[in-house]
């Protein structure tokens, strides 16, 4: 009986003591953020992850910078630093360094921020100062391990911010495109993982469950034996996509030694001291005499790779012209050759080889532009002037949709075919009450026009149709941009409105306020920005400009 708890505790102790000491994680979830809305599952998914990765034998950094088995969560700008400088000492000459963040992320222009909890939502570059640089935080824990592991299931959508990043682009040459999503990590670390949940860019899915989309198959992944570290993230990519549409996570592997690392190593049973285990082996005589049944080894699985071609621009289209299935980033396929095609409208046509090993997965064609004359700002075609009939009156007709419009802004009064004066900006709701006061051209039934009456005079001069959300006003981006903005088309002018219809426009701040209110937030409504032909929702108590119609 001595010999058997003996063997069960030497067996115990192989199992689980085999990495405890040489792996570290700090997992943090931000959930409660004080002025952006709250996130209910980077609570969720951080514990999920945190007692996953306790079973894996890995030690957790806990908010006092000491060893524990807990997630950070909630985690404010000052707690943020100190917790990335106290992980950087930790992960010294540890195994794998790994760190997982869940909460609020965006990207400013080309760097990407990670956002403790009490960061504001009234000015952009006030935020931007207060965030974390994603960068800055890789860069602390560069070289430190010996992998450096970093997932970041971030970009949630912050219908906060949509004044901020408003006001922000006004101006600047930006979009909201620009704010969106988190760019592509610039520096080349030694030996590390970085896995992201959606593609630069993106936002991705909180979820409607216990845990993010991301997380949950995450979760599904980390404890499976036999896959390198590599080979779980690329597998959690690939499942995503068969099961997610619009979210592709992305994993980004610099410098790591092949078949080294494993959250999991296959099981293999110990040795047995004889003398020490006498009484289980005699217990087991009769078994071990008994001849075992003829099972035959299996066939050994060629080993496949995830396969992705990362495309410059990015919505172009990928053929893989010698395999049936339809090619999809992340794919796993076997090591080899594989013939491509990439396309896109605009683009020189590109078809080439890929070999495709243990270490080459990930392949970058850059598609060049075709010659063509540039773009230039064009002024209205005469077909789209006749739409506009003036009345003789300071207003014009829409023949296509028999709206009659006032051709100056609230503020300006219209005097020898021309608007005269400032524009005045007001709140949402000052402008529907200075509408129904307003008596102009021997009308008093003028109103603030609806989302989708004001999306109707944006003209953009390049030619570009506007995509929007099915059943929404959201516009999306197409043709590389948002509102006139297109990779293909070129230029635009600016304002994106008929200017000989409407002659004049504020010198600043192109918003105009819609009559529609923004139902996801009750506090919000929607306005259009002439700058580039874009729609937004804004606070009610945000100034923008009023044209109004009847």
């Amino acid at each position: 009986m001595v010999s058997k708890v003996i063997f069960a505790l030497s067996l115990m102790g192989l199992h689980v003591g085999v990495f405890a000491a040489e792996r570290v994680a700090l997992v943090i979830g931000n959930s409660q953020y004080q002025a952006l809305n709250r996130l209910p599952n980077p609570k969720n998914d951080a514990n999920a992850i945190a007692s996953k990765l306790t079973a894996l034998g890995f030690k957790l950094m806990n908010a006092r910078g000491g060893l524990g088995s807990r997630a950070v969560l909630n985690v404010k700008e000052d707690n943020f630093l100190t917790l990335i400088e106290q992980f950087s000492q930790q992960a010294k000459s540890a195994d794998i360094a790994m760190l997982y963040y869940a909460g609020h992320g965006m990207q400013f222009g080309a760097e990407s921020y990670l956002l403790p909890v009490d960061v504001g939502s009234n000015n952009i570059k006030l935020i931007e100062r207060h965030a974390i640089g994603l960068e800055s935080v890789l860069k602390a824990l560069d070289g430190k391990a010996k992998l450096t592991v970093a997932v970041f299931d971030a970009c949630r959508e912050i219908p906060e911010l949509e004044q901020a990043i408003g006001e922000a682009t006004r101006g600047s040459g930006l979009t909201k495109a620009d704010y969106r999503g988190l760019q592509r990590v610039k520096s080349k670390g030694r030996s590390r993982i970085v896995a992201f949940s959606g593609a630069a860019g993106q936002l991705v899915a909180d979820g409607t469950g216990r845990n993010s989309p991301y997380t949950t198959e995450l979760l599904k992944h980390l404890g499976k034996s036999g896959l390198t570290v590599n080979e779980v993230f690329d597998t959690v990519s690939y499942e995503f996509g068969l099961k997610h549409q619009g979210q592709h996570p992305e994993v980004l592997s610099s410098g790591v030694k092949q078949r080294t690392y494993y959250f999991v190593k296959e099981y293999q049973k110990p040795k047995v001291n004889p003398d020490t285990h006498y009484e289980l082996a005699v217990e087991q005589q009769a078994v071990v005499s008994k001849p075992p049944p003829v099972v035959k080894a299996p066939v050994p699985e060629m080993p496949r790779y995830p396969f992705t071609i990362n495309t410059t621009p990015a919505h172009a289209r990928v053929r893989v012209l010698n395999i049936k299935p339809k090619y999809r980033a992340g794919m796993l396929l076997a090591a080899g050759t594989y013939k491509i095609e990439v396309t896109a409208a605009g683009y020189a046509k590109v078809v080439g080889n890929a070999e495709l090993t243990a270490k080459s997965r990930a392949f970058s064609v850059d598609l060049k532009r075709l010659e063509k004359p540039k773009a230039v700002y064009q002024a209205p075609k005469k077909t789209n002037t006749r739409r506009y009939q003036p009345q003789g009156d300071g207003t014009v007709k829409d023949t296509q949709t028999g709206l009659q419009w006032m051709r100056c802004e609230l503020g300006k009064t219209w005097q020898n075919n021309d608007c005269v004066g400032k524009a005045k900006e007001y709140t949402w709701q000052e402008a529907l009450n200075k509408a129904k006061a307003h008596y102009f051209a021997g009308y008093s039934d003028w109103r603030v026009p609806t989302i989708q009456e004001l999306n109707g005079i944006v003209y953009c001069s390049n030619g570009k149709v506007r995509q929007f959300k099915k059943g929404s006003y959201w516009s999306v981006k197409s043709e590389g941009g948002y509102g006139c903005k297109s990779d293909s088309k070129g230029s635009f002018q600016k304002p994106t409105i008929n200017t000989q219809a409407f002659p004049t426009f504020p010198s600043s701040g192109w918003g105009f306020w819609s009559s529609s209110p923004f139902a996801n937030i009750g506090v919000y409504a929607w306005a259009v920005y002439f700058s580039n032909g874009d729609d937004s929702s804004n606070s009610r108590t945000f100034l923008n400009h009023v044209r109004l119609v009847r």
